[in-house]
């Protein structure tokens, strides 16, 4: 908005369709839109009741409130009106107090309050603030966790755990799905770990032993592929249970290394190089599945046995959540 563009200005306050307006702070939006309130109350002869005005925090509907106040009462004592008008900024007036100026979660609590029993919303219900709603969330997914006892559930918990996941990311992520308007159905294919490693273990040591024959000692690309099977083979030795959290921490010492001057055959580095590159690549790659497994598989947990029972837990009490009141 521009400041001193009065036509502007004016065409905003008549208009008959939806106008957006985006302006700076004191430029004039609240006066704006008290303007199109009252040239809805006087030009178009709207009551109150179909007026609707949201702002986004208490102190500003106050605001609001006051600011339409003050310009029907100087309209009243200032300015000479038709019988008519003059009726209608004294109806506006009287109707003020119980006029629908509120925020989006204040309104959406009064239509709930009107008609929220047909759609499973308890009658009465009080409306949790983000404290005692993360008290209680906490509460019921602990309560939740111990209740964990079924294979299938329980044993999706370990594997997230066992795979290095931290218990409170897992938290995290079960408190954003609980607040989710709806919850899309996830899939992921969990990576053949077995067939990674066999292979790329199996490549390494060639390498590896291809190192040994080419490269002086102490050069790096032949210490880094000795790495890389030194790690294969311990990770042989731990067993697949321990594969993904050492695949999902294996980001170290994975860039290629070596200086062809110590080798006999440059072209041999040239093909290891490749190697790593490709072997780098493959992992992140695989990492990544991993992770897209596990969080389709934590996600459909939360969503079809948590949220239910926090669902059930706050209705129950006949409390709702700001998310509630939106959704």
């Amino acid at each position: 908005m521009i400041p001193n563009d009065e036509a502007f200005r004016e065409r905003a306050r008549r208009a008959r369709v939806n106008v957006l307006v985006e302006a700076g702070a004191g430029t004039g939006k609240t006066t704006l839109l008290v303007d199109r309130v009252i040239d809805g109350l006087i030009h178009r002869k709207f009551p109150f009741s179909r007026i609707l005005l949201i702002t986004f925090m208490d102190k500003a509907q106050e605001e609001m409130r006051r600011r339409v106040g003050s310009r029907l009462d100087a309209m009243l004592l200032e300015e000479a009106f038709d019988p008519e008008t003059a009726a209608l900024l004294q109806a506006a007036r009287q109707a003020l107090p119980a006029a629908q100026i509120t925020t989006i979660h204040g309104f959406c609590r009064q239509i709930l309050s009107e008609f929220g029993a047909d759609f499973g919303i308890p009658v009465g219900f009080e409306v949790l603030d983000e404290v005692e709603q993360l008290r209680l969330w906490d509460e019921c997914f602990t309560g939740w966790v111990k209740d964990l006892g079924k294979p299938a559930p329980g044993r999706t918990m370990d594997r997230l755990l066992e795979a290095g996941i931290p218990w409170e990311q897992m938290v995290s992520w079960a408190r954003q799905i609980s607040r989710w308007a709806e919850v899309p159905d996830l899939s992921g294919q969990f990576p053949d770990l077995s067939a990674f490693v066999t292979t790329r273990h199996g490549e390494a040591r060639q390498l590896f032993n291809m190192a040994q024959q080419l490269a002086e000692p102490g050069d790096r690309g032949r210490e880094q592929i000795a790495q890389v099977v030194e790690q294969f083979d311990w990770m042989e030795r731990l067993g697949v249970t321990q594969w993904p959290r050492i695949l999902a921490r294996w980001t170290r010492g994975l860039g290629p290394q070596g200086n062809k001057k110590n080798w006999a055959d440059p072209d041999a580095l040239a093909v290891q190089k490749e190697w790593m590159r490709g072997f780098k690549e493959e992992l992140s790659a695989l990492r990544q599945q991993m992770a897209d497994s596990y969080l389709a598989d934590w996600v459909n947990l939360v969503a079809g046995q948590f949220r239910p029972t926090w669902r059930e837990t706050r209705f129950n009490a006949r409390l709702v959540t700001y998310d509630d009141l939106i959704i």
